[in-house]
């Protein structure tokens, strides 16, 4: 599978990286995927807490994120990526990894170096 990932966090310095990611994957008609995280709740004794709440506020960063690459992509005009996915998980809990949203473990830096290349 090949294509650009981009993450974005609501920042100037991610907005730059979507511009640049966007007009990348359409000059090469590759496809482009974009990840939000919303921030884990650390535990107490480590690990992450989930709470109801949860899925209602990754979905808001999923929508933002959405809303976000939805202008990017209307100032390229007619040139556009092959395809567009826009996904959100939680940070230190999935990361999309060759299209599938893998648990980070011990193995969290390989899957992230591994997220790069996809």
């Amino acid at each position: 599978m090949s294509g650009i990932l981009v993450g974005v966090d609501g920042s100037g310095h991610s907005q730059r990286a979507l511009e640049w990611a966007a007009k990348e994957a359409a000059i090469r008609q590759a496809s482009l995927t974009v990840l939000a995280v919303d921030q884990a709740v650390a535990g107490f004794w480590g690990g992450t807490l989930h709470y109801g709440e949860d899925e209602t506020r990754t979905q808001k960063v999923r929508e933002a994120a959405q809303a976000e690459t939805d202008k990017v992509l209307a100032a390229l005009g007619d040139s556009r990526p092959a395809s567009v996915t826009v996904t959100a998980g939680v940070a230190g809990v999935m990361v999309k990894v060759r299209g599938l949203l893998s648990p980070l473990g011990k193995l969290g830096s390989l899957l992230v170096k591994e997220a790069i290349t996809v």
